[in-house]
């Protein structure tokens, strides 16, 4: 990425020590699905990260003592429980039991000589330095499986480097950024960033949050579509949002005539963006959308 180097060097106490990359940090997250002769990566490595071949990080890494390569055991581990039972049944052993029961299976019944020759690649593991590093930096894997959170990984490892809880920091970025959008009023920038903040809030475990910032990016969606309740109607509210607003309601043990009244209570303290449609009726679109017929 931009303003990204593969590796920096940085002197420490008469030595060298290596800093690495967002993106190289990145890459220990996934590691450990990944084999010594790997050929095949995922595409975000190119689309997102410009990594048109991956492995060379990956190897990196292993040089530098932040991956080695896993045992026996560990390769099977890292196979699917259809795999290993597709193996046994092809031996004609019992396919019961969970991965570590299967693992075990093939082990003790098909032996360690015989597996070695039908995986003859083992997987990569973490060493003690790559665990470190992985566990100092929660907030770049954060970042790049929640996209919609609208911070992006070298950012993510700028707030998240010191002791602050990573969601904490990621969060108050976000605010920081959508008070500035809404000084300008850009309401599609501002909804989604009150969105990724939902997400955030609802990883936090703070679902009355999640709630009021999902009404917020509600509310803006409702204001972009115009204020004919009918046309509006007919509308689709983005799904992403509908399925937050769902697993929140889930989450509070609310029923739809109760999360009708929350989003009413919602809309009616919003200052803005104010449109001619009543609170009401926004939190009948809503729940009509979310496919509960609510009579109020």
């Amino acid at each position: 990425m931009e303003g990204e180097t593969d590796i920096e060097k940085a002197a420490a106490g008469g030595g060298q020590a290596e800093v690495l990359s967002p993106t190289e940090i990145l890459m220990l997250f996934y590691a450990e699905n990944y084999s010594q002769d790997q050929q095949f990566f995922e595409g975000f490595w190119y689309y997102d990260y410009q990594l048109q071949d991956p492995y060379p990080t990956l190897q990196m890494l292993w040089e530098q003592g932040y991956l080695q390569l896993g045992d026996l055991t560990g390769t099977l581990q890292r196979e699917t429980a259809a795999n290993l039972r597709q193996l046994l049944r092809r031996q004609g052993l019992p396919t019961s039991g969970n991965k570590q029961v299967l693992v075990q299976r093939l082990l003790d019944s098909v032996g360690p000589q015989a597996l070695q020759q039908l995986f003859p690649h083992r997987r990569f593991c973490l060493t003690e330095k790559g665990r470190q590093i992985v566990a100092q930096n929660p907030g770049i894997y954060y970042a790049h499986t929640h996209p919609n959170c609208g911070v992006d990984i070298c950012t993510a490892h700028q707030l998240c480097a010191g002791p602050q809880n990573h969601l904490t920091a990621l969060y108050a970025q976000l605010e920081k950024k959508a008070r500035q959008q809404l000084e300008q009023q850009d309401w599609a920038a501002y909804r989604t960033t009150r969105f990724g903040m939902s997400q955030i809030a609802q990883d936090q475990d703070d679902q009355r949050r999640a709630l009021r910032l999902l009404a917020e990016v509600l509310y803006c969606d409702l204001y972009q579509l115009g204020a004919d309740a009918a046309a509006i109607s007919r509308a689709k509210l983005p799904t992403g949002t509908l399925r937050a607003l769902r697993a929140v309601q889930r989450a509070l043990e609310l029923s739809d005539r109760q999360l009708h009244e929350a989003l009413t209570e919602e809309f009616s303290s919003l200052l803005s963006p104010r449109h001619e449609l009543p609170d009401e009726t926004c939190a009948d679109i809503v729940l009509d959308a979310l496919g509960a017929a609510v009579k109020v």
